[in-house]
Order: C-alpha cells, then structure tokens, then sequence
C-alpha cells in the first residue's frame, strides 16, 4: 500500500509525464497522440506544459516534500520503481486515450493493405493515424507475409 507521501509522488510524476507527452507530441506533429487533436499546436503544447507546470506547483508547495527516507520519505529504488511506473502509466493513457478519441480520424492513414507494401515504420506515423491503427495494421501485415511464405500464424 503507498503512503500519502509516495501516493503524491506518484500523482506528480504522472501528470508530468502526461503534460510533457502531450506537449513533445504536438510540437512534434504527432496528431494521432493528442488529446486534442483539433487545436492548434500552441494550445496543446501549453496545455502539456501547463499541466507539468500546475502538477509540480502543486506537489512542491503542498506539503514539505524534503524529507529523509530513514522517515517518510521515498527510499531511491522505491522512488526509481514508482517513477517508471508512473510514467509508464501515463504513456499507457496516451495510446490507449487517443487511439479511442482519435479512431475515426485514423483511418485515412494512407497505407493500403491490398498493395502488398508494408505499413510506415516509426513513429512518424502517428501523425497521420493512431497507435492502435498503427499496431493493428504492422501485425496485419506480419501475418499476411507469413502466411504468403508459407510459415503458418
């Protein structure tokens, strides 16, 4: 069970990582990962900001957070674990948040299964279709190609 410390600190990473995920994204032209996808670049990119900003605002004005942890405080590999997962946690959302919002959007990703080509390749992609579309798609056509050499599913 996580203290109130460490759930804090856990809520703090998590809203940063989802603020800065969102902010990179959109001044990187990623559109399939955007929570709002329709907005200017600017509004997203100072939303993410935005939200890192309140989050640490938050987390380091609420409470004294320098605390030992021979006391209450997190000890390193403890704060290493729940770092990751956070963080972790907030890139999980991303995908699975908007590849549910931006679904409809995706689909005029630009890719045709009939040509026999494979799909694009990195994460480029995710500026013209959603994380989903894009995982669905390559395992299409990995199991197409299989199934053309003969090797089975």
């Amino acid at each position: 069970m996580l203290s109130g410390f460490a759930l804090d600190y856990v809520l703090w990473v998590f809203a940063v990582a989802l603020g800065v995920v969102q902010a990179v994204c959109a001044m990187s032209g990623l559109r399939g990962l955007l929570f709002a996808r329709e907005a200017p670049v600017r509004t997203n990119a100072t939303g993410g900001l935005g939200l890192a900003a309140v989050a640490t605002v938050w987390y380091f004005l609420d409470e004294r957070r320098n605390l030992p942890d021979t006391s209450v405080g997190l000890d390193a590999n403890v704060q290493a674990f729940w770092f990751a997962v956070a963080g972790a946690a907030a890139i999980a959302l991303t995908l699975a948040v908007t590849s549910v919002v931006n679904h409809r959007w995706g689909t005029d990703h630009g890719w045709d299964p009939s040509s026999g080509a494979a799909p694009p390749e990195g994460v480029g992609w995710l500026a013209r279709t959603t994380f989903f579309r894009a995982a669905r798609a390559r395992a299409a056509f990995i199991r197409g190609r299989r199934r053309r050499n003969g090797a089975g599913i």
